[in-house]
Parts: structure tokens; C-alpha cells; sequence
């Protein structure tokens, strides 16, 4: 019925705008550089940031693909990690064509966690990504169509920093986009 679909749209949107506040909640506090890490599901946060942008997703009829190996958790501050995958696949669904496809994968080994988003959008340009590569943020402020404000890989970047994480990023307009964060393990 159209009520039962109006309510199930009227809970994502309040979904994601709680993901929003989560946001903007921690651009106030993050020069208090609060971190409580624990062992995190990967799987729960991927699925929740997918359930998230649900709407965003069928809109561009676009294909997700999670894979994982190894074991599924991370030690990481958890709205840390929630913020960071909503990010990333948020970026990716703005810049991927319709029908468009990001793959998420998950893989652990003794070393490392790697947290991987790849997409087969539009690429960031050249002069933008070494820009966010050399940290120089404020030289990556959109102008014309670019979309989004530029802030979510700052922010990216910050929480993986705060966690002792790296990001790293491998960006062509043949080829989309891939960034993986890594957490070395500590012995």
C-alpha cells in the first residue's frame, strides 16, 4: 500500500539524515580527538551504509558487490568507521553512470586490514587527487559541476588518521575510482 512504502522511504530518510548530523557532530568535536576503538563488523557497517543510500542506489539502478576475506572484524572506533564507508559510498554513487558498480571488499591478513571501495564513475582529476594525496584539502573545493562539497574525503582521511589507519587512492577516468583504508596490526 502507499502508506506501508511512504514509511518505509520516511525511515531512510531519517537514516541518513541522523548519518548527516553524525557527520556535522563530529566536524564540532573532532579537534577533541576522541577515539574508542573495539572490534567492529565490518559486514554490519557495509550493510548499513548500503541500507543508507538505498534509495540513491536503485535511483541509478546501480550494482553493489561486497566480497570479504579472512576475519570480518577491525579494530577501529565504530562511528568512525560508519561515517567513513557512508562517505565512500556516498562519493562513489555520485560519480558512477547509471547501471554503475562499486565493489566493496573486505580482507584481513596477519599484517593488515584493507577496506576497499573501487567504482567504475568518472575518476577524481588528476589535479584534485594529488591534492588530497598531498593532504591539501582546501585546494579541493568543487567549482562548476563538480558535486558534493569536498569535505567527505578530508573527513575520510581525519577518522582514518585518528584510528591508525592510511587511506590510499587510485583515480583514472578510464577506470573509476578505487580508495582502500588500511590498519596495520599491532604486535
Amino acid at each position: 500500500s502507499e502508506l506501508a512504502e511512504f514509511i518505509v522511504m520516511a525511515k531512510k530518510n531519517i537514516k541518513t539524515t541522523l548519518g548527516s548530523i553524525d557527520q556535522l557532530l563530529y566536524w564540532i568535536t573532532r579537534d577533541k580527538g576522541i577515539v574508542r576503538p573495539t572490534d567492529v563488523q565490518i559486514k554490519e557497517v557495509v550493510e548499513d551504509s548500503i541500507e543508507i543510500y538505498r534509495s540513491n542506489i536503485d535511483a541509478k539502478n546501480a550494482r553493489i558487490n561486497y566480497s570479504q576475506l579472512g576475519d570480518q572484524t577491525i579494530f577501529f572506533d565504530q562511528a568512525h568507521l560508519d561515517i567513513i564507508a557512508r562517505n565512500l559510498l556516498s562519493n562513489s554513487l555520485k560519480h558512477i553512470p547509471n547501471e554503475g558498480t562499486i565493489d566493496i571488499s573486505y580482507t584481513k591478513s596477519e599484517n593488515a586490514a584493507h577496506l576497499s571501495y573501487h567504482d567504475n564513475g568518472s575518476g577524481i582529476p588528476k589535479n584534485i587527487l594529488e591534492a588530497v594525496t598531498k593532504g591539501n584539502f582546501n585546494e579541493v573545493r568543487p567549482s562548476g559541476r563538480r558535486k558534493g562539497t569536498g569535505l567527505g574525503l578530508e573527513l575520510v582521511y581525519d577518522l582514518a588518521k585518528m584510528n591508525g589507519a592510511s587511506v590510499s587512492i587510485d583515480s583514472s577516468p578510464e577506470s573509476g575510482t578505487s580508495i582502500t583504508i588500511t590498519k596495520k596490526h599491532h604486535i
